[in-house]
């Protein structure tokens, strides 16, 4: 069992006594960097992956299809709606996943519903 494993396995069964220091080493085995908000963030961290897309607050995924040859993506957290995009670059994936939530905003305040926000934190 590798110590990846082990930390999996100690954090799942619930221990009192889980330190911070185990939670950021754990996060960060998934990608996750701490991002602290100003010189101090008091009680308040956050943490990202950076793997990920971020705009106005909404996170998006960034994978690959082999067989289509080009980038695509999901906005993360949506339960009610879904936000897709795609592009052959980085660029091009990044511009339709900003013009992909502008649009779903722009959408909810001309019909006047309520927006949806990621049920998520990352």
């Amino acid at each position: 069992m590798t110590s990846k494993d082990k930390l999996i396995d100690r954090f799942k069964s619930l221990p009192k006594d889980f330190t911070f220091e185990e939670l950021v080493k754990l996060l960060g085995l998934f990608g996750f960097e701490q991002s602290n908000k100003g010189k101090t963030s008091g009680s308040r961290v956050r943490f990202m992956n950076m793997d990920n897309l971020e705009y106005k607050g909404y996170y998006g995924t960034v994978e690959y299809s082999k067989a289509d040859n080009c980038l695509f993506g999901k906005v993360l957290g949506m339960t009610k709606n879904s936000i897709t995009y795609e592009g052959i670059t980085l660029d091009e994936l990044k511009s339709d996943f900003e013009a992909g939530v502008d649009s779903y905003l722009e959408g909810c305040d001309e019909l006047g519903v309520k927006r949806g926000y990621p049920s998520i934190l990352l």
